[in-house]
């Protein structure tokens, strides 16, 4: 429960990108052919690139990355982020994170959940 809320909370301090970063976040979007429409947002406080949401994904990108990155390694950062949300690593690690919470006392989940 905590990370959903650090990362709600992350996905709600974002701000938007750039006019041409967006376009060029949108096109990689209608080219891996993404049905959920995921935003794309700025954040000066974090390391590296997070995808957050499930219903409305957001990938959030570190403000350090926008400035200091050149075009074809921001398009790989990009899909690389979008990736995950075409793969849906997003509801496979609520699964996981609700079969830890539900098998606790097990420690071969416990391993298992690590090792994932």
């Amino acid at each position: 429960m905590l990370q959903y809320r650090q990362l709600h909370l992350m996905k709600r301090n974002g701000t938007a990108s750039s006019d041409s970063l967006n376009d060029l976040f949108q096109s990689l979007v209608v080219n891996a052919g993404i049905a959920r429409h995921p935003t794309l947002l700025i954040d000066a406080g974090l390391a590296i690139p997070v995808v957050a949401g499930f219903r409305q994904p957001a990938v959030l990108l570190p403000e350090s990355l926008t400035r200091d990155s050149d075009r074809n390694g921001l398009i790989g950062v990009l899909r690389h982020e979008l990736a995950h949300i075409q793969r849906g690593d997003d509801w496979s690690n609520l699964f996981q994170q609700i079969v830890v919470a539900v098998l606790f006392f097990n420690p071969a989940i416990q391993w298992l959940s690590r090792r994932l």
